[in-house]
C-alpha cells in the first residue's frame, strides 16, 4: 500500500522538477542606441497644446535619457 501512494507523489515531483528547469533564463537588456523614445498621445485642442508642447520641450532639453514626442489622437468629440 504504502509503494502506491509513493509513486504517485514521485511522478508528480519529477514532473515538478521538469517543469521547474524548462524555465528561461534572465533577459538581459540590450544595448540602448539614444535616447527612449516615448509617444505622448493627446486629444488636446491647440491652446493647450501650446503649453504642453513647451513642458515637452523644456523636459527633452533638461535630460538626454528619454525623447518625448506628442502625437494628436484626434479630439475628444471624435471618440
Amino acid at each position: 500500500m504504502r509503494r502506491l501512494l509513493w509513486l504517485p507523489a514521485a511522478l508528480v515531483l519529477a514532473w515538478a522538477l521538469l517543469f521547474a528547469s524548462c524555465g528561461g533564463g534572465k533577459d538581459e537588456p540590450g544595448p540602448n542606441d539614444g535616447p527612449v523614445r516615448i509617444e505622448l498621445w493627446h486629444s488636446m485642442s491647440a491652446t493647450l497644446v501650446a503649453a504642453l508642447q513647451r513642458m515637452i520641450d523644456d523636459f527633452n532639453a533638461s535630460q538626454t535619457q528619454y525623447q518625448i514626442e506628442a502625437v494628436f489622437q484626434g479630439s475628444y468629440t471624435d471618440s
